[in-house]
């Protein structure tokens, strides 16, 4: 009897989604990742790059690292073109990459939602870039006690159905910061990480189910709580009603 051919799945973007995606795909499919930098960011942990809590490759982590033996593979580029009726993605490489399915996973990206001088005068805090230039205002202008606008983040939210299913493309899927999905209250969930992750290893149950000829599930986010630190000796926690700071 003729093995089964594994499914092929693009998730372009190496972030908590993409790369919890492509984990949980690992053995069930043929899975490569695209990602324009060869390292993932850590975004949690930018502000402590930016105010030199933390040194720079302390949150940048090798995407090939983190698929060591998973057999999943990566390609350094960014997508140029999505091509539906082939099912193929080009890359600015000018390389093509067939798939059966496509796992969208780009993130977000900076907005100013029109706010005259944000633009002009704000720092982003997007990249380990960004977070050093930050640290480095700061630094040449400690002494003027500057304050730097904060830019609000804005992900071009795909519109997808209730399944992280890109709607009216049944093999294109959105996670992460750049998916339209929305809460029980009807609003976009948070861009944080925990959505992200949840999302990734999310689709990966769905896309097997697709081409099992399941019907699909509907993603349901669970908040497990938010904790942040703030300086170097203190944190806050926050899980539903329960609050604790120290």
């Amino acid at each position: 009897m003729a093995a089964i051919a594994k499914p092929r799945v693009v998730i372009l973007g190496a972030g908590f989604g993409g790369l919890t995606a492509a984990k949980a795909l690992a053995k069930a499919a043929d899975v490569t990742v695209v990602d324009r930098h060869n390292f993932q960011t850590f975004l949690p942990l930018l502000y402590q790059v930016a105010t030199a809590g933390l040194a720079a490759d302390n949150v940048a982590h090798p995407v090939r690292g983190a698929l060591r033996k998973s057999g999943v593979k990566f390609r350094m580029g960014s997508p140029i073109s999505v091509d539906h009726k082939n099912k193929s993605v080009k890359l600015d490489s000018s390389e093509v990459l067939e798939f059966d399915h496509l796992i969208v996973a780009l993130g977000s990206s900076t907005a100013d939602f029109g706010v005259k001088g944000v633009t002009e005068n704000g720092l982003g805090m997007k990249s380990v870039h960004e977070a050093i230039a930050i640290r480095a205002e700061v630094m040449h202008r400690f002494e003027d006690l500057c304050r730097f606008e904060d830019n609000t983040r804005l992900s071009l939210a795909v519109i997808v159905e209730d399944s992280l299913r890109v709607s009216h493309y049944p093999y294109v899927w959105a996670i992460g910061d750049i998916s339209g999905a929305k809460g029980r209250d009807g609003r976009f969930l948070p861009m944080v990480a925990p959505v992200a992750l949840q999302q990734g290893a999310w689709v990966s149950v769905q896309i097997l189910r697709a081409v099992a000829g399941k019907e699909l599930q509907p993603f349901k986010y669970r908040d497990k709580g938010s904790m942040a630190t703030i300086g170097r000796h203190k944190a806050i926690v926050q899980v539903n009603n329960f609050k604790l700071v120290g």
